[in-house]
């Protein structure tokens, strides 16, 4: 089974490759980011590897990632995997 986590390790290497000149395909990217965006929960939050429903280390990862690619701050998907870390701490 594929998870937020680990589609976000990838993500991270793959930004590193680029950025020492490794050519990835825009597709291989948009595919994976595209993946993270439809597996968030509507809640807000992301699962992790481990089977955490509502993982904050797979939340805060993906927000990382996300912003790391260009996503808006002010985008739904960011706002909403915020707003689920500030109720997580907020209880």
């Amino acid at each position: 089974d594929s998870d937020a986590t680990y589609t976000c390790y990838v993500l991270d290497g793959l930004y590193d490759a680029i950025i020492y000149g490794i050519k990835i395909k825009r597709n291989v990217i948009d595919s994976a980011i595209l993946w993270l965006k439809e597996n968030q929960h509507t809640e807000g939050y992301w699962s992790d590897w481990q089977g955490v429903k509502r993982s904050i280390e797979a939340t805060s990862y993906a927000i990382h990632i996300l912003l790391k690619f260009g996503e808006n701050i002010e985008s739904r998907t960011i706002n909403k995997a915020i707003n689920f870390l500030i109720s997580t701490y907020k209880k």
